[in-house]
């Protein structure tokens, strides 16, 4: 068995030199393209508000958060309320600062494995910089656009850890004592080291599933799949000229959020299927994901259907708020686009009829959700007999 996924693990690195050689011009300039939006959207926007973040946590200032928090965590999420400051930190860093603080606190004893996986889903979100900056002011140019997704994607995080509390806590509740600040040259020092560290971890990140993309793309991949996506794309009323950047979005967020931006499509249309790919987080995200809580029993199923239903619920919090927060004129360029419902003057049937079909499938979503529980549970409860 270990042989075994010891092969398939090699799959992935050998297609991807492979790739690399036979499309070497094309994988550089994914490269060039890949680092340009990093530097132009992502650096400028993350490194100060990492930076302060960082300085914000040395001075003890989450700590006082998060023990605020205890009581709506414990009752409202069933976590400890050590996980009001995992939250606090997700809201603020982004990607994946939750699941290395939920990672950290499992190994110290301070959490269960079951608080750690409802905290993984729970505390995992993008920063709210990187929203309201590198996408809406920098790649839609739109800060209200930004606002937008910034709320939706909040709330249905909130939404899907409620739905994925579980049973009720065992554990009494953890109280984090707050550690002595450090002088503030010495914090300020070592907040600037770690948003250093932390920006070209993304970076790298970035670039590589950029070239990821655009090896698939030369190789027929993203066009094959877009149009096996067409239905799905019709059945929700999307612009068709936004299935590359859905595909995108699963595999790297920011790219999946720039093929978004570069479209035609409304603006609306571009903010719900941005603030879905953001939610989902894409295979990047979840590689990193993984890489913090291996050993802290989430398993990635479970994880791909929790994000799966944080994107479908973004996406319907984004058509529902966009009515309000979009202007009409904004999505004028689009106007004339048949049957979709990202009209000007939409009706509140119309929307609502959307709104009940991705609470849908989210339902969906979690069934499978509990089934795959259900499952895990008589397989627990037979190997103990």
């Amino acid at each position: 068995m270990l042989r075994k996924s010891f092969t398939l693990t090699l799959v992935f690195p050998t297609l991807l030199i492979i790739l690399l050689i036979l499309y070497p011009q094309q994988s550089l300039q994914a490269a060039r393209e890949g680092f340009a939006l990093f530097t132009g959207s992502v650096l400028p926007s993350l490194l100060p508000f990492f930076a302060a973040a960082s300085l914000f946590v040395a001075l003890g200032g989450a700590h006082w958060v998060g023990r605020i928090l205890e009581p709506v965590m414990r009752h409202v999420f069933h976590c400890p309320g050590i996980a009001g400051y995992v939250l606090v930190m997700s809201f603020l860093s982004g990607y994946p600062m939750g699941a290395r603080l939920t990672a950290d606190l499992y190994a110290q004893g301070q959490i269960t494995k079951a608080d750690a996986r409802r905290m993984t889903i729970l505390c995992s979100t993008s920063g709210p910089v990187f929203i309201t900056g590198a996408v809406g002011a920098g790649m839609l140019g739109n800060s209200r656009a930004g606002l937008l997704i910034l709320l939706a994607h909040y709330a249905a995080v909130l939404i899907t850890g409620f739905l994925w509390r579980g049973g009720k806590l065992s554990q009494p509740p953890v109280r984090v004592s707050i550690p002595k600040p450090l002088p503030f040259g010495e914090s300020l020092g070592k907040a600037v080291k770690s948003a250093v560290e932390s920006i070209f971890t993304i970076c790298g990140f970035v670039v590589l599933f950029a070239v990821i993309i655009a090896q698939l793309t030369q190789t027929g991949v993203i066009a094959l799949l877009a149009q096996g996506l067409s239905p799905v794309l019709q059945l929700l009323q999307l612009p068709p000229d936004l299935a590359q950047a859905m595909l995108g979005g699963m595999i790297e967020m920011t790219t999946g959020c720039r093929l978004a931006a570069e479209t035609t499509a409304p603006l609306v249309s571009k903010c719900a299927v941005i603030a879905a790919a953001i939610s989902f987080g894409g295979f990047s995200i979840h590689a990193q994901t993984f890489a913090f809580t291996a050993k802290c029993g989430m398993r990635p199923w479970h994880y791909f259907i929790a994000k799966c239903m944080h994107a479908l619920f973004a996406f319907c919090f984004t058509v529902i708020l966009g009515r309000f927060l979009i202007r009409p004129d904004a999505a004028a360029a689009y106007v004339d686009y048949t049957g979709a419902y990202f009209m000007p003057i939409p009706t509140f049937v119309n929307t609502l009829h959307i709104a009940l079909l991705y609470c849908g499938f989210a339902a969906v979503l979690l069934i499978i959700m509990l089934v795959l529980d259900y499952m895990d549970y008589r397989a627990r409860k037979k190997g103990k007999s």
